[in-house]
């Protein structure tokens, strides 16, 4: 249950991500920015409620191999960070 509950905060991240960056970013820039933003978030989301020991429905902590992709959230982050810069429109 609480996988699906992340899955849908995901979403609705992504989903405000979209709304908020109207003036900021192209429409393609958008739409991968807040693809970005839904990806980080689940992951980020995902691992903060691994380590606080919330029973997960996902593969990675099944198998036992959460401990090892320490470095996932961080660099989700930052693509969506470079995802927004990249499309950012020119301010004139």
């Amino acid at each position: 249950m609480a996988t699906i509950l992340i899955w849908m905060a995901s979403f609705v991240i992504g989903g405000v991500g979209y709304n908020a960056s109207k003036k900021q970013l192209s429409e393609l820039g958008r739409i991968l920015f807040s693809i970005m933003l839904t990806l980080s978030s689940w992951l980020l989301i995902s691992y903060i409620a691994w380590v606080l020991g919330v029973e997960l429905d996902i593969g990675t902590v099944s198998d036992g191999k959460m401990q090892e992709h320490w470095w996932l959230p961080i660099v989700a982050l930052i693509m969506a960070v470079f995802s927004y810069f990249a499309f950012k429109k020119d301010e004139q």
